[in-house]
């Protein structure tokens, strides 16, 4: 029964849910009770929610020191509109290319592609320098072997053109969006706390005929970030 249930969490990270819920919902913002206040507040001592706090600091959503204020930063929203991104409070956007190869697609990459092989290009999106999402691109390799797809260098005018100049053209995707741990490979790349989760986003994207052109598995720290999608209602 729920009433049965008992947190298995330690305590301080109990605690850093409870306030991190609190600011991503704007109910806390500019700065955190003191720790006297917070310990009052949760029944717990002084160095329990400096450990809870601690664990915000290293997602970035608080920042101070003992004895002086707490200052809350409202995460970022990563807004995704039509399919393209756009960060209203954030600067320079840049893709990183971290590597191109053939591998044995994952298998629900491989059912959606209709392949067991395929060309993957990763890449990691930067905004002002930082790591905000990593980024593999999955083509089927009927499709992509032996084109720009397959090559090293960044592609001139982006997958999708390239795919388009190919008789692939997208002209529609279905995004399928949940939390998990991250890999090791995401927590070096994407800089990650320890208590961080990824917004994993497999996107398919289909041409003509609903054939699966592109699979893209879309990583990013879910601890600042969330995705808001808008859709026009006819």
């Amino acid at each position: 029964m729920p009433g049965d249930y008992q947190d298995p969490r330690p305590i301080s990270q109990q605690i850093a849910a409870d306030l991190r819920a609190q600011i991503l919902s704007g109910d806390i913002t500019e700065s955190l009770p003191s720790f006297s206040r917070l310990a009052a507040m949760f029944g717990v001592s002084v160095n329990t929610c400096q450990n809870a706090v601690q664990i915000l600091k290293e997602e970035g959503l608080v920042s101070g020191h003992q004895g002086k204020r707490l200052t809350v930063h409202s995460p970022d929203v990563l807004v995704v509109t039509a399919g393209m991104y756009f960060e209203p409070r954030r600067g320079y956007l840049k893709y990183e290319p971290i590597g191109v190869e053939r591998v044995a697609a994952p298998r629900d990459v491989a059912a959606l592609l209709g392949e067991a092989e395929a060309v993957v290009r990763n890449q990691l999106m930067l905004v002002d320098g930082e790591p905000v999402e990593v980024i593999r691109n999955f083509y089927a390799l009927s499709l992509a072997s032996g084109t720009v797809l397959e090559g090293r260098k960044p592609v001139v005018g982006g997958a999708h053109g390239v795919l388009a100049e190919m008789g692939a053209a997208p002209v529609r995707f279905a995004d399928v969006v949940s939390v998990r741990q991250a890999t090791r490979d995401e927590m070096r790349l994407l800089r990650l706390p320890a208590y961080a989760s990824i917004l994993q986003t497999l996107r398919v994207t289909y041409g003509a005929e609903d054939r699966v052109v592109e699979v893209s598995v879309l990583a990013k720290g879910s601890h600042r970030l969330a995705a808001r999608y808008e859709v026009a209602v006819h």
